[in-house]
């Protein structure tokens, strides 16, 4: 397995994906809306952000990190920040995401960041991934559903 930069044609193999990878990663909360997925992924690229990738020879693609930067906004310092990270199913469970994770960090190192911070939905595994490397929780963000009666 090599990590590297995407080329552009795994950048549309992403592209093509990425509503899928939208619904499983927000575990079905957004549908497979390829709109919002390509505004996402075009927004980061266009702030600086590029994608890591896990291949396989001949020139499989096994999984992805979208990396960025942002401010926290709690300290007002540059930080870096995973937008996407996926591992196709038939390649999970075999340290794909560990070590997109790790180069990611490494990256995000070299290039003189001092944090990194992700988002991830409730029920999506992909947490265990990133506490396993040292991530820990620092806010939890709640929602309450205003179209029914429920919380009045």
């Amino acid at each position: 397995m090599i990590i590297q930069r995407a080329t552009e044609q795994q950048m549309e193999e992403i592209k093509r994906l990425s509503g899928k990878v939208m619904e499983e990663s927000s575990v079905g909360r957004v549908g497979p809306d390829m709109q919002k997925a390509t505004n996402l992924l075009n927004v980061n690229l266009q702030m600086g952000g590029y994608y890591l990738v896990a291949v396989k020879e001949p020139d499989t693609l096994m999984g992805w990190l979208m990396i960025s930067r942002t401010i926290d906004y709690l300290t007002g310092q540059k930080i870096g920040f995973f937008y996407e990270y996926y591992v196709r199913p038939e390649h999970r469970k075999q340290g794909v995401g560990r070590k997109l994770l790790q180069s990611g960090i490494l990256d995000l190192k070299k290039n003189g960041y001092k944090k990194v911070q992700g988002n991830v939905f409730a029920g999506n595994t992909a947490k265990l991934f990133y506490e396993r490397i040292g991530f820990k929780d620092v806010s939890t963000l709640v929602e309450l559903d205003l179209s029914d009666d429920e919380g009045t």
